[in-house]
Formats: structure tokens, sequence, C-alpha cells
């Protein structure tokens, strides 16, 4: 599987500041990806990958925290 990280990000209209940690989000679940297909192969990626994506906000809807495993 194969992201366009930067092309993506050049379609979003993002504040200053958010495309930095939306990027880091895509590289996180970029890694994970190719961590599952080194493991398991490519062909196996949709039956034993799993990528888990938490986001924590706080009361007014503002991200504290993602966590990708």
């Amino acid at each position: 599987m194969k992201f366009d990280v930067v092309g993506r990000m050049r379609n979003m209209r993002l504040p200053d500041g958010k495309a930095a940690i939306l990027y880091s989000v895509y590289e996180a679940v970029s890694n994970a990806v190719h961590a599952i297909e080194d493991k398991f192969g490519k062909s196996e990626v949709g039956a034993k990958g799993d990528i888990q994506i938490d986001v924590l906000t706080d009361p007014k809807g503002n991200v504290e925290s993602v966590s990708i495993a």
C-alpha cells in the first residue's frame, strides 16, 4: 500500500501548525502499514493487520493527544 502524504497535505486547507500534526499522524499510520506488511506479507495485511488510532479531546472538542498502535 502506498500513501501520497505530500499530495494529500497539499489538498487540505489547515490552519498554521495543524498540517505538521496531521503529517505526523499520516507518517505514523504509514509506518504501521509497512510494519504489518513486513510481518505478515502484503497479501495478509487486510486479514491480519490492525491499526488502532485513538484521539483524546477535551470537553470543548480540542485534540489533546493522538495515539496510534
